[in-house]
């Protein structure tokens, strides 16, 4: 019987260990397209409900980014809290809904096509232009709709569906009236009855603040919106 030495041994556990981390990374990934719908040519709500579901996924990875970074801008003002890089905001550049609004639309509308075409479908044709996306923010939920002429065509049959709708279940108004009360009337934390408030103090300066939604949840995580006061 051949007995591995200590090199072996560490190298076959390293072996097993990075085969245990792909079977992971597999699983997580399998049961990411999974939440995605099974779509049948010759049922025009079955590509209704797959669009639908790409949007709501999309919105949902714009939306944490948003609120993990405070902006879906790749450049400006960042300070770095635990790894995590965080967007500074002064009392003459706090954020509105319009640009919230503004970021998530455009977030949507650039990244969407990247979900619709995991859909391997020869019948069902997405154009190569961008779609067009409308946000409507409100305390409680946000409603997405989109226009973007889908083709599926069968049997000599030619149908197109331009315009797709969801809502998304986030305090998102509430939390950006928040943010706005916070840069115009200071901490008052009676205020934050139905969202949580949390500070760090970088230093005389910052203060990392993270406004969390404790109602719903976004891609099965506990929602907050995270921003540097200065």
């Amino acid at each position: 019987m051949k007995y591995l030495g200590k090199k072996g041994q560490k190298l076959s556990v390293f072996i097993i260990l990075g085969i245990f981390i792909l079977l992971i990374f597999g699983l997580l990934q399998f049961s990411k397209d999974n939440q995605l719908p099974d779509v049948d040519p010759e049922d025009p709500e079955t590509v209704q409900i797959y669009v639908e579901s790409c949007i709501a996924l999309t919105a949902e990875e714009g939306l944490s980014k948003l609120g993990k970074q405070g902006t879906l801008k790749e450049q400006g003002d960042f300070t770095f809290d635990s790894g995590e890089k965080v967007y500074s905001y002064t009392s003459l550049t706090y954020l509105d809904q319009l640009e919230v609004k503004r970021q998530l639309e455009n977030y949507i509308s650039t990244q969407l096509r990247s979900c619709l075409k995991k859909l391997k479908d020869p019948f069902v044709r997405f154009p190569e232009t961008q779609p067009k996306t409308e946000l409507l923010i409100k305390e409680e939920d946000i409603d997405i709709n989109v226009k973007y002429d889908v083709e599926v065509v069968k049997n000599e049959r030619r149908s197109v569906y331009n315009e797709f709708s969801t809502s998304i279940l986030v305090q998102l108004g509430n939390i950006i009236d928040t943010i706005q009360n916070i840069y115009t009337d200071g901490f008052v934390l009676q205020d934050y009855e139905d969202l949580g408030l949390y500070m760090n103090r970088i230093d005389d300066d910052k203060t990392i603040v993270r406004i969390y939604d404790k109602k719903y949840t976004i891609k099965d995580e506990v929602y907050y919106f995270s921003f540097v006061f200065e």
